[in-house]
């Protein structure tokens, strides 16, 4: 015997909308981000590995665009 199912409710569209993210801010972050480490590491040269630096800004990068995208 075939089970009733319940109606399926249906979400409302969201109007789609690309958000962009401010360049202008993104940059400015991004030469924060990296004078910081910079610094970091010109003062503490044990406390992390340039590689480390790297995937830093990579991921940091990735998740602005990321974010972009998903908006």
């Amino acid at each position: 015997m075939a089970q009733a199912r319940a109606p399926q409710r249906r979400r409302p569209r969201r109007a789609s909308r690309v958000v962009r993210p401010d360049l202008r801010l993104a940059a400015i972050g991004l030469t924060a981000l990296l004078d910081g480490l910079w610094l970091e590491w010109c003062l503490e040269p044990g406390a992390f590995k340039p590689a480390e630096a790297v995937a830093l800004c990579e991921a940091w990068v990735e998740d602005l665009c990321r974010r972009a995208s998903s908006s």
